[in-house]
């Protein structure tokens, strides 16, 4: 093979950031190395040595790391989540731990457990003094326009989905007391007068994300005081039946005249099931506005007397065993049309709706950042430094970038770290169960929309902040699930399936970005979840690998225009995505990252390709010659290697990420000192220095393992690569 001199844009090159934090870092070593997983709901299994999922040893090698805080704001159990945390942190001092907190919409409108995420703001809304349990739920003013918007929604299968509410970030109070409950959280300090506990959660890495924060809210449904037009306000005349957590069949004062599907409602015959899913809101009688529950309708039968009944929904799964208001005959009640409903909202209260893809998503978003610089303000002031601004962006912003939402919008370059929930639903594919019981369905790959929206993704980066928060990984985290509900169904498919999303995971972030060249330096990585079970999440033996060494700036898979393609349906382009000259084929690419070259097929599947068969393992297959085949010359045109370099596959058996290593011995020397980060290596939290851990790294089950492309072996050219495929190759000398 030709040598060629490497290009200039290849050099040993560091990130490197200044500030005003007095606990910023010099630099941060892994920014191109970042991956982890949001653990959900089995976050203390991250505390459990003995845990069969493996989740302990998860903790202690990810590098990025969100989880749903249990326990966090409950005074009694704090020092000890803070304990254990503190555990995580001696294993792991250079992961990002990050307070999955409650989402700015689709709050339950009910009281919920105390150890789920929604604990600390459904807390404030819940009066906890000087008022009768029974008479209230959510202690806001239900008829109070300034303070929260309430929504439906429109579900009624999922066991967490009842009508629900939203904060209003744009009301100064509010971000007020939000940002006391963030600063509480994370610092220990006490600025909400509601004692969640002491202990600086700072000094273990951690910062705060919320859930769906976006720019348009609420999701569906009107707000309590838009009235459904028929029947839509009176009272309860009178509880027909009930259970211990709320009435189920109520008779209402006026006929609402539901429409209906024509079919018995399952839960109870007598009922017709109700074509929309309508949210109704109860209250105190009498003059108190203070206090609602929501609740959804999901049956309906006339009554006598203009009345009628309304079966209800079943609280979630998620709600308190006991429910902080019973109603009863005489209470109030409003309910949302669904189809009257509307995504505009008057975000500063002047009496006219603001239109939710213009003027409604800057409205929210100034106010927005205005939340994030109280916590910065606050957090400062209590522990000498800033946070990082993160939530769940994508999972409903990019549907709304496809209907037309505007570039720029409201929170465009506003974020550090953006999670996008379910990637593979355009940019790959999707599992699924074909005929051998395990498989991936890739007929419907949607690559280059998928690119599209990656980078409209990318938009609301902001630019490096400085300080100790510029120090830490920012960028977008990219979820993609695995197939099976079993670890042991884990193998060699979905590791050549996640290997192909990291690479365009890779390449993406490096990719041009229109105006934003800033964004495009220090970015977290992405995670995999087990598909069905998504508080499991999966690694491949690629996340070890160090990006950074001999880094320098990587071509780019193509061009984003947030200006151009067609409109959607508010009016504004979709955007636009070019491919770039490709190396080999049919958008076929060849970049180097660092001491690595990453060679990935983004074609879409061809025709009749709807299974996923990689060509390496056993399939049906057969390569497209010449658009999968990487000739010696394709790869001499690159000009990426030099004289006397040449290719070999990962080998993850005997692979140690040294940096990682040094980096991880400097930070804490008594726990890491004769121990290596690598995928099969001896782990101080693995049965090294604990032996009672039940996993090392070397048989940790969350790993998807391929050493049939990854067994250490020479590349040689010509070299199939099929549709949706990537391979790493490691440069020696």
């Amino acid at each position: 093979m030709a040598r060629h001199a490497p290009p200039a844009t290849i050099r040993c090159a560091v990130p490197t950031v200044s500030g005003t934090d007095a606990s910023a870092s010099a630099e941060f070593l892994l920014s191109r190395n970042v991956w982890g997983s949001i653990t959900a709901s089995a976050v203390a299994r991250t505390h459990d040595k003995l845990d069969p999922s493996g989740l302990y040893l998860w903790a202690r090698n990810a590098l990025f790391h969100p989880f749903q805080p249990q326990f966090l704001w409950v005074p009694s159990e704090r020092a000890g989540w803070l304990a254990d945390w503190t555990a995580v942190h001696n294993h792991n001092p250079l992961c990002l731990n990050i307070v999955h907190l409650a989402p700015m919409h689709n709050t339950p409108g009910f009281r919920v457990q105390k150890r789920q995420k929604w604990y600390s703001l459904n807390n404030w809304a819940m009066s906890t003094s000087n008022v009768d349990r029974k008479s209230v739920a959510l202690s806001l003013d239900g008829l109070d326009p300034l303070s929260f918007s309430t929504n439906s929604q429109k579900s009624t299968t999922n066991t967490q989905k009842q009508a629900g509410w939203t904060p209003l970030v744009t009301n100064e109070a509010v971000r007020e007391k939000l940002s006391d409950i963030t600063t509480d959280a994370l610092s220990g300090s006490n600025l909400t007068g509601d004692n969640y506990g002491g202990g600086n959660a700072t000094l273990l890495n951690m910062v705060a994300m919320h859930d769906g924060s976006d720019a348009i809210m609420p999701k569906s449904g009107a707000a309590l005081r838009r009235v459904r037009s028929t029947g839509g306000t009176g009272f309860i005349n009178s509880i027909v039946s009930s259970n211990s957590q709320q009435p189920i069949i109520v008779r209402l004062s006026e006929d609402l005249e539901l429409e209906t599907t024509g079919t018995a409602l399952a839960e109870d015959s007598s009922f017709e099931e109700t074509v929309e899913t309508d949210a109704i809101w109860f209250w105190p009688g009498g003059s108190n506005t203070a206090g609602f529950l929501g609740l959804h309708i999901i049956g309906y039968r006339e009554d006598t007397a203009g009345r009628c009944q309304v079966y209800l929904k079943t609280l979630s799964k998620i709600a308190h065993d006991t429910q902080l208001i019973t109603p009863a005959a005489g209470y109030r009640y409003v309910v949302n049309d669904q189809r009257s409903g509307s995504i505009n909202c008057d975000w500063d209260s002047d009496g006219h709706q603001n239109n939710a893809y213009s003027q409604g998503t800057f409205l929210w978003g100034s106010a927005w950042s205005q939340y994030w610089d109280l916590i910065d303000e606050k957090l400062f002031a209590q522990t000498g430094r800033k946070t990082l601004r993160g939530w769940s962006q994508a999972s409903s912003h990019l549907q709304k970038r496809t209907a037309g939402l505007p570039n720029p919008h409201g929170q465009e370059r506003s974020a550090d770290f953006l999670q996008q929930e379910a990637m593979e639903g355009d940019f790959v594919f999707v599992p699924n169960d074909l005929s051998a019981g395990h498989g991936y369905d890739c007929s419907s790959t949607k690559v280059e929309r998928g690119m599209r929206a990656a980078h409209f993704f990318l938009c609301s980066i902001r630019d490096n902040p400085g300080g100790w928060p510029g120090s830490q990984p920012r960028g977008p985290q990219f979820e993609y699930s695995v197939y099976g509900d079993d670890y042991s169904l884990i193998n060699k498919l979905d590791a050549t399936y996640l290997r192909f999303c990291l690479a365009a995971t890779k390449l993406t972030r490096a990719s041009a970005i229109t105006n934003h060249a800033a964004i495009e330096d220090v970015t977290p990585g992405m995670w995999a979840v087990l598909h069905d079970r998504s508080s499991f999440p999966v690694a491949i033996e690629e996340f070890w690998i160090d990006f950074n060494t001999n880094w320098g700036s990587v071509a780019p898979l193509g061009s984003y225009d947030p200006g151009g393609g067609p409109s959607g349906s508010s009016g504004y382009p979709e955007g636009s995505w070019e491919w770039a000259t490709a190396d080999f084929g049919e958008r076929g690419f060849i970049r180097r990252l660092g001491n690595w070259i990453c060679a990935v097929n983004m074609d879409d599947a061809p025709s009749g390709y709807n299974e996923y068969a990689p060509t390496h393992l056993s399939n049906p297959f057969a390569a497209r010659n010449p658009d999968d085949i990487i000739t010696e010359a394709d790869m001499d045109a690159t000009g990426l290697l030099s004289e006397g370099e040449s290719l070999a596959h990962f080998n993850p058996a005997t692979y140690v990420n040294q940096r990682a290593t040094d980096r991880y011995i400097a930070a804490k020397p008594s726990v890491w000192t004769g121990f290596k980060y690598g995928p099969r290596q001896a782990h101080p939290a693995g049965s090294g220095a604990d032996s009672s851990a039940r996993y090392d790294n070397d048989d940790l089950i969350s790993i998807a393992r391929d050493s049939t492309k990854n067994n250490g072996s020479d590349v040689t050219f010509p070299y199939t690569l099929g549709p949706l495929e990537a391979v790493f190759w490691e440069i020696k000398s």
